[in-house]
């Protein structure tokens, strides 16, 4: 069993603490072993981290404590041949339903936070998306 850590902003946070969100979506990055979420397996355990954005340092964990849930499912996306990155996302969106990904968003709203995220749609276009089921919380 592996356990992935999931830094996520706040707002994301809460969603899932209070099980509105019941699935994240990460895109792979092969140059960092902790980021190859395409290797997670059903059972592993996700670590959600809070932090003021996706890209920030996280929170203080004795204020904002971190969210251990078991993966109770894990779905992999990857590109089509040729296959725009924002495709991939819909593609992920439509399958897994928007609003266990993001809760209250439209489809464009969701896109706009994917290009939001430094690098993202070129993983995407690269590697696909995870959607990781959050189960069970630990």
């Amino acid at each position: 069993m592996t356990s992935w850590i999931l830094s996520t902003a706040f707002p994301i946070y809460n969603l899932i603490e209070n099980g509105k969100k019941t699935y994240d979506t990460r895109a792979p990055d092969p140059t960092n072993p902790q980021k190859r979420l395409d290797q997670a397996k059903k059972g592993d355990i996700a670590v959600i981290i809070p932090a003021l954005s996706s890209v920030s340092e996280p929170l203080d964990s004795s204020v904002f404590p971190t969210l251990k849930y078991e993966i109770s499912d894990i779905q992999h996306f990857p590109p089509n041949k040729n296959e725009e990155w924002e495709s991939v996302a819909k593609r992920t969106l439509e399958h897994i339903g928007l609003e266990k990904i993001f809760p209250n968003h439209s489809l464009e709203k969701a896109i706009e936070v994917y290009r939001s995220f430094p690098n993202y749609p070129q993983r995407i276009k690269d590697y696909g998306l995870v959607a990781i089921g959050l189960g069970r919380r630990l």
